[in-house]
């Protein structure tokens, strides 16, 4: 198996992600695959040791949206985001896991946040949230990811 140091460790079977984080001469390489690891088979691990954020309702549906679009799943935005959502969704969009991701997956997160992004305004000017916190959370949100895009 070759590998480039680019690819994602998600990628790469069990046993071998703290060998290649060594191998690249990642700074910590335990931290690397335990994020590696945890991202790929135990979200409720990843949120609350890795992201630092509890598993509320919204943080739970969060991981299960970034599971689907990781997939190359399309999910269009949500209709009812809640502060503990887009905290999450934000965290992730931060962290190594993300820059990891294919160009194209990490367009459909941004699409994604985008169109709830749209909602949340929406909503807001609609009177159907009162909220304003989450049009703020989510305009930084979007305008950190989307620069690139």
């Amino acid at each position: 198996m070759r590998l480039t140091q680019p690819q994602s460790l998600i990628s790469l079977p069990t046993k071998f992600l703290l060998t290649f984080a060594e191998k690249w001469h990642l700074e910590k390489p335990i931290e690397a695959a335990k994020r590696s690891f945890y991202y790929a088979f135990a979200p409720d691990k990843y949120a609350s040791e890795i992201l630092k954020i509890g598993m509320e309702q919204g943080v739970q549906e969060a991981l299960e949206t970034i599971g689907k679009i990781n997939n190359g799943e399309f999910i269009a935005g949500k209709e009812d985001a809640e502060p503990a959502y887009l905290n999450a969704y934000g965290q992730f969009v931060q962290s190594p896991e993300f820059k990891q991701l294919d160009p194209e997956v990490q367009k459909l997160h941004v699409v994604h946040l985008r169109e709830t992004s749209d909602i949340v305004k929406r909503n807001l000017k609609e009177g159907k949230s009162s909220v304003p916190e989450e049009e703020n959370l989510l305009s930084k949100i979007v305008k950190r990811i989307t620069g690139k895009y």
